[in-house]
């Protein structure tokens, strides 16, 4: 609890300083410009955000940072999380697992009288599993499509490439699967944490 809370503020720091130092402004803010010129580059825009998850085995909750270049339809995604369990599992590093995520997201297009943007992302997530008294870093690739809003909020459904890669490594191999029990545990959690929604505002 004490390393998840000094990397809570650590990042909280980061985001301060790194606000302090340039200027932010929303997507609503950048696409209520009164030049209307086709020409004119449309200036980046960044907000700060909160962040509500979900998967059929843990809960999330994370602050991040998003910014966007609308002129080429691209944008990028920080993240601090901590996911986390309603219920205590058997299986006690799984409880609470804090974890630092960078996502590329990539736009369909705002038009200046949309109230959304459809987009596409790709990136890269590292969880702190503890079992015992020791401590993993877990690579997790994942994918994620969403809506977002020009107030800055959205929503977002994500595959976790980890989970689903140790579910399909599990159907390759059912028949020895069958005959042995963690590895069935290893599989029903990995496909309980493999699909994830989330919004943020």
């Amino acid at each position: 609890m004490k390393r998840t809370f000094l990397l809570l503020l650590s990042f909280l720091l980061f985001t301060c300083i790194l606000g302090n130092s340039s200027q932010f402004t929303s997507t609503k803010d950048v696409l209520s410009s009164d030049d209307t010129n086709e020409s004119y580059e449309i200036p980046p825009s960044s907000n700060y955000y909160f962040s509500l998850g979900t998967s059929a085995i843990y809960q999330n909750i994370g602050i991040g940072i998003r910014s966007r270049d609308l002129s080429k339809n691209r944008g990028n995604d920080f993240s601090f999380n901590v996911k986390f369990t309603p219920i205590l599992l058997k299986i006690d590093y799984f409880f609470l697992i804090p974890s630092i995520q960078y996502l590329r997201l990539y736009y369909s297009g705002f038009a200046s009288d949309a109230k959304y943007s459809n987009y596409f992302g790709a990136g890269l997530e590292i969880l702190g599993l503890r079992a015992g008294h020791e401590n993993y870093p877990i690579i997790n690739p994942k994918v994620t499509w969403g809506r977002e809003y020009t107030s800055g909020r959205f929503s977002q459904f994500s595959i976790n490439l980890t989970p689903a890669t140790l579910v399909a490594c599990s159907l390759l191999d059912f028949k020895k699967l069958k005959s042995c029990h963690i590895s069935t545990a290893i599989a029903l959690a990995s496909l309980a944490c493999m699909f994830e929604y989330s919004f943020g505002f």
